[in-house]
């Protein structure tokens, strides 16, 4: 009897979780919906002649006196997720003397802004062929009707042209990361844009304290970060705005040719970078870990660090291994 109730008991209180994830709203998932709203920052972007709200958090250094200023900046999804092993890196490094200030943008305005120029297009698209259509109709004359026997005869000998294609060869020579490779509504180009317009606001309104400026970028942000801050002898990067160091995790862009030149861009960056990698990090950013440290080692990069941080993803022993090197490469630098 008891046996029967406990599982009942359980039973229904899987009803009821299902129920409450179903019913709760698409942004449940964000920090802005878990948080109080006091808490919670926003930044209001001007990207293409519109306004784009981003929201953020920001925790004050807990020292005497502060080290400088760490902006984390996630990985940018469609949903707003919230990547919880950052979060609580941001949330510790104040411990350390640091003030930190937590961004997780959106890129369901990139996605919007792709399906209004689509629609656009395919409205002009549509009345181009229909003004086509009408004047082709007014052109062409009413063809002479056919009989059965020739429509038939004229079926036969088209069938009888058409090769064959056996079904197992559609598929021959596609390399499988090609048919996993997800496809994104914007472009690497429209996400660097974003991206340069998000670190811009957060740099005049957070960044302006003494101390050190320090960018802790994610997936494809860090990507877009790696174009946005590379430099040459002959021209200077495009993001203009002072800072003394780059931390990036699980860098990538899902794209074979873009995601291979961010070696590259890295060993272009003059400053300061920690590149960190976890067993969580997907496979286009696994596919250039050893050549990031290739290319930066080719061009004398002279405080470049590769580090492996323990656990998976979502665990709280992550972040913790995360903040620690953070402050230890940090330490190194003598900061």
């Amino acid at each position: 009897m008891s046996h029967n109730f406990i599982r009942l008991l359980y039973m229904s209180m899987l009803i009821c979780s299902l129920l409450s994830a179903s019913l709760r709203p698409a942004y449940a998932s964000d920090f802005t919906y878990f948080l109080p709203s006091s808490d919670v920052k926003e930044l209001a972007l001007s990207v293409n002649e519109q306004t784009v709200p981003v929201a953020l958090l920001s925790f004050p250094s807990e020292q005497a006196l502060s080290k400088g200023v760490v902006v984390v900046v996630t990985d940018a999804q469609a949903s707003g997720d919230a990547q919880n092993s950052l979060y609580h890196v941001a949330k510790s490094l104040p411990k350390w003397g640091w003030n930190t200030v937590f961004v997780n943008p959106s890129t369901a305005y990139l996605g919007a802004q792709q399906n209004k120029l689509d629609d656009s297009e395919n409205s002009n698209e549509a009345d181009a062929e229909s003004d086509q259509q009408e004047t082709l109709d007014d052109e062409t004359a009413e063809p002479e009707a056919q009989s059965a026997t020739d429509e038939l005869n004229e079926s036969s000998d088209d069938v009888s042209d058409v090769p064959t294609v056996p079904q197992e060869a559609v598929q021959t020579g596609l390399k499988s990361i090609e048919m996993q490779a997800p496809q994104l509504t914007y472009t690497f180009d429209e996400h660097q844009a974003f991206i340069r317009v998000l670190l811009e606001e957060v740099n005049a309104q957070y960044m302006q304290s003494p101390g050190y400026k320090i960018l802790l970028m994610q997936g494809k942000s860090a990507a877009s970060s790696l174009r946005l801050l590379q430099s040459t002898d002959t021209q200077g990067p495009i993001l203009d705005i002072e800072v003394n160091a780059l931390v990036i995790s699980n860098v990538y862009w899902p794209e074979p040719e873009l995601n291979s030149t961010l070696s590259l861009s890295l060993a272009k960056v003059q400053l300061p970078v920690l590149d960190l990698r976890s067993l969580s990090d997907n496979y286009w950013a696994k596919e250039t870990f050893e050549n990031r440290l290739i290319q930066s080692r080719v061009a004398l990069k002279p405080f470049y660090r590769q580090r492996e941080i323990l656990g998976v993803q979502m665990s709280r022993n992550q972040s913790e291994y995360f903040t620690k090197e953070v402050v230890g490469w940090m330490r190194y630098l003598g900061w």
